[in-house]
């Protein structure tokens, strides 16, 4: 392979699609490079070498100087995330200098808002030559709001691929060792909460969702109120939340919460990885971040918080995408229903374990997006069958 494959990415959750992908290709011999923009913290957990656009002599990324680059570069390809779209952004923009270079293709990581993701400024489609999907559920939805059925590839997610493998490796005595390490007491409820940056997307109030993290996180902590001898709970920081953490120190919005509620809470450290963290809980909980979809199909229940969401907002998320698997909770009594029923509620947990026990990853989604990536070098215009 001579030709360049160019990475472009925004946000967190499309590097950790592409990230397996792009190891796969250069473990056989193909050049990846990987720009240094937007979700540069989760590219350097895979051990990338990062390229600054200042390389290509580069300062402000526009259409005509990425264009330019990829020209001079012999690019072959460009990979992007599919991130929901903002001003400035590189996904786009590379989609658009890729198209008098070479083929263009994203990798969709969550079953939300996908219009907003491949529309611009102007609520017009910037679509890439073919854009690997989940699965069937996302194609019929981006059907739906109008995206041409030859583009979408069902691949699977990489990101989840090392799901079961992970479940293997984390065994009982690692679960017990992490436990321990958090503070939990033999007995003791664990419930993780894994915040996602709503507010520093939407705004205080939340925008179109009518809620944040910080509001999920209250409701989360009154409603396990009545057990608060039982339980604890253990906030997991979104990757762009730790800027604004670090930031502010102790005067962290979550930080705040945590310390005004009676509900004993500590908020793992960043070396305490997620998953482990998830397996190591009796119940997960989130707003509506991929964290709820990871933890059931590792088998651990999830529970979506959304206080107050009206239900054209909870369709707005990929949450009911999954219906009974991960149950929602508008308040913070149905917090404490769920949570009791998923913890002493034997018929309850047996009826869950069963309905978890059909989500199922196989496995293969980098091996099927890498090919995909490869036969459209080889391909004039990129247009794939």
């Amino acid at each position: 392979m001579n030709q360049k494959i160019f990475v472009a990415c925004d946000h967190p959750g499309g590097a950790n699609a592409i990230s397996p992908v792009a190891s796969e290709i250069i473990r056989d011999g193909g050049e990846v490079v990987v720009l240094e923009y937007g979700a540069v913290n989760n590219f350097g957990q895979y051990g990338f070498q990062l390229t600054p656009l200042s390389r290509f002599g580069i300062v402000t990324p526009e259409k005509e100087n990425l264009e330019i680059m990829l020209g001079k570069e012999n690019a072959g390809l460009v990979i992007t995330g599919a991130s929901v779209q903002k001003p400035g952004s590189i996904e786009h923009l590379a989609i658009k200098a890729a198209r008098n270079v070479c083929p263009s293709l994203s990798v969709l990581d969550l079953w939300m808002n996908y219009s907003p993701r491949f529309k611009d400024e102007t609520e017009n489609f910037v679509l890439p030559d073919a854009i690997a999907i989940m699965d069937e559920i996302a194609r019929k939805g981006m059907e739906a709001e109008g995206f041409p059925p030859e583009i979408l590839k069902v691949t699977g997610n990489p990101y989840f691929d090392s799901l079961h493998s992970c479940v293997r490796d984390f065994d009982a005595e690692k679960r017990i060792e992490l436990r321990k390490k958090l503070g939990i007491n033999p007995g003791e409820i664990l419930v993780s909460f894994y915040s996602q940056p709503i507010e520093q997307d939407w705004g205080r109030n939340g925008g179109k969702y009518g809620f944040t993290e910080k509001d999920a996180f209250r409701t989360l902590l009154k409603g396990l109120e009545p057990i608060l001898s039982l339980v604890k709970v253990v906030g997991c920081i979104h990757p762009r939340e730790r800027v604004v953490m670090e930031k502010e120190g102790e005067n962290f919005g979550l930080f705040k919460i945590a310390r005004e509620s009676k509900v004993r809470t500590v908020f793992a450290e960043q070396d305490v990885k997620a998953r482990h963290l998830a397996l190591s809980s009796d119940v997960t909980a989130t707003a509506f971040s991929t964290s709820a979809y990871e933890s059931i199909a590792m088998g651990v229940p999830a529970i979506a918080i959304m206080p107050g969401a009206t239900d054209s907002v909870i369709i707005d998320t990929f949450i009911p995408v999954f219906g009974e698997y991960i149950p929602i909770a508008k308040d913070s009594k149905r917090v404490y229903d769920l949570i009791k029923s998923l913890v002493y509620d034997r018929g309850y947990k047996a009826k869950v374990n069963k309905i978890l026990s059909k989500v199922i990853v196989d496995g293969k989604a980098t091996e099927r997006v890498k090919n995909l990536a490869l036969s459209m070098i080889n391909k004039l215009g990129g247009r794939v069958s």
